[in-house]
């Protein structure tokens, strides 16, 4: 719980924008490149060894595109919707057992909340084909030990987060006299 300040939302995924369909954008002109180039094989006779290669190719850009669209209709339209219908658990604590990605390798962030008794912990990368928030430390995160935070939990993953602020009026403001 937020005592000496208010919540500022860091995050919420039914306004942030999601940038995973530019991943099966790139995939999309390689299946077909490959599926083209196996049928114009094909239609020729000749390399026949070589259609084969462009077919299994083709068939794999294919699995990618599609497994890829699947996260991103997921990523981009059900998890927010979710959101929308306050489908979501709400988490309130303070952040501990932080751990930072590595500044230039973008590996893992993972902290920790403790609410009413029961841990819940967050693991996450940065990524364009991340679900919920994913802005690690060395891309700008703003989560550290001992923030107090309120969480919008679905499926483990964060939904909405605020961070608990110190308002400038409280920072400044003279001291009251007994």
């Amino acid at each position: 719980m937020c005592t000496i300040g208010i919540y500022q939302n860091i995050y919420d995924v039914s306004s942030a924008t999601y940038d995973g369909w530019s991943i099966s954008l790139v995939l999309l002109p390689i299946a077909l490149l490959l599926t083209g180039g196996a049928f114009f094989a094909h239609r020729t006779g000749d390399l026949v060894p070589v259609r084969w290669v462009l077919y299994a190719l083709g068939i794999f850009g294919w699995s990618l595109f599609l497994a890829s669209a699947a996260i991103n209709l997921d990523n981009s339209h059900a998890f927010p919707k979710k959101h929308l219908q306050q489908k979501y658990s709400l988490v309130e604590g303070t952040v501990f057992d932080f751990v930072p990605d590595s500044s230039n390798a973008r590996m893992v962030e993972s902290w920790s909340v403790r609410d009413r008794g029961t841990v819940h912990s967050y693991r996450y990368k940065a990524g364009p084909m991340a679900k919920g928030y994913s802005k690690t430390h060395s891309v700008g995160g703003t989560v550290q030990n001992g923030q107090q935070v309120r969480i919008h939990e679905i499926e483990g993953k964060i939904a909405g987060l605020d961070v608990c602020t110190t308002p400038p009026e409280f920072l400044h403001a003279p001291p009251k006299e007994p």
